[in-house]
């Protein structure tokens, strides 16, 4: 987890052999939990008050540099 101005970023990091392979990797199940992690710590931390949640992912691929995907899905799963 990262904050990033007012946003609260939980990113999930995921190695595979290709993008498309990371991208897939993180399904709805994983989303559900991901989110509900971010905003069980937004409810718990007083700090973290009126920031929004967001969901990142970093692939790691082979021979590649790393691939940050911002806002990854939204809760139907599709891409942003």
């Amino acid at each position: 987890m990262a904050r990033k101005g007012r946003v609260l970023v939980v990113a999930e990091v995921k190695r595979r052999a290709s993008l498309e392979a990371a991208l897939a990797a993180v399904g709805p199940e994983q989303r559900r939990r991901l989110r509900a992690a971010g905003q069980t710590l937004l409810r718990q931390r007083p700090s973290l008050q009126g920031y929004d949640l967001r969901l990142d992912m970093i692939a790691l691929v082979p021979r590649r540099f790393p691939r940050h995907v911002a806002n990854l899905v939204n809760d139907e799963g599709a891409h942003k």
